[in-house]
């Protein structure tokens, strides 16, 4: 869905479209970041590590102290902002997929096919169900 509205805004020559425009882009479920973490590790059929909860104070002690690293993984604010979910303001004044015409879906389809190379070597995994027939429909 996000690749399909970025071209759709980035092709776009109608001014109502692109120029000044702000958009929420976001499918129809929440998640929080360890059912995201948890989803990632399951599909790919990679070994999950222990994911923990941590106190905010605990996080900003972690990202301060990586975030001197030559090359830091991560840094404070990530730490903070991964401690709040981002999550659709459904009374924000901005504009949405469906203003572009896309109809927001589920990551799990197309998460599992992606994530699938890790498990089969192969981003093509057939899974032909209902939702896998319209998804590459759209395509």
């Amino acid at each position: 869905d996000l690749a399909y509205a970025l071209e759709r805004i980035a092709l776009s020559t109608q001014p109502d479209i692109a120029l000044g425009q702000t958009y929420d882009l976001a499918g129809p479920d929440v998640y929080s970041h360890r059912e995201l973490a948890e989803f990632v590790f399951e599909a790919s059929g990679t070994q999950a590590p222990s994911v923990m909860n941590i106190s905010p104070t605990v996080a900003d002690v972690i990202g301060k102290v990586v975030g001197v690293w030559p090359e830091p993984p991560l840094c404070a604010d990530r730490m903070t902002r991964m401690g709040i979910d981002n999550v659709l303001n459904v009374a924000a004044p901005t504009k949405r997929l469906a203003d572009l015409g896309i109809e927001a879906t589920s990551m799990e389809l197309p998460g599992l096919q992606f994530l699938s190379v890790e498990k089969h070597g192969d981003h093509f995994l057939e899974m032909e169900t209902e939702e896998t027939i319209q998804f590459r429909e759209r395509a």
